[in-house]
C-alpha cells in the first residue's frame, strides 16, 4: 500500500489535482494507493496537515487487511 500526500507544500493542490497521478501510481505499481486529503494552510496552521497525514498512516496500518492490503511491514521492493 502507498500512502500518498499530494504536492503543494501543505498549502495548494488537493485530491482532485493529483487524482490522475494517484491512479497512475496504482496501475504502475499494482499497489493500493491511499491519497491523503489533508487540511491546508493558511486556514489550518502547521502541524495540521502533518497530523492528518500521520493519522492516515496509522489508519492504513490498522486497517490494511480490510481494504485488501498486506498489513505486514515491507522493506524495499514490492
Amino acid at each position: 500500500m502507498i500512502v500518498f500526500c499530494h504536492g503543494g507544500g501543505w498549502v495548494i493542490c488537493d485530491l482532485d489535482s493529483h487524482d490522475r497521478l494517484s491512479r497512475e501510481m496504482a496501475v504502475a505499481t499494482g499497489a493500493i494507493v491511499v491519497s491523503v486529503d489533508y487540511r491546508r494552510a493558511p486556514e489550518h496552521r502547521f502541524p495540521a496537515a502533518a497530523e492528518d497525514a500521520y493519522a492516515v498512516l496509522g489508519w492504513v496500518a490498522e486497517h490494511a487487511a480490510e481494504v485488501g492490503g498486506d498489513p505486514r511491514p515491507h522493506r524495499g521492493g514490492r
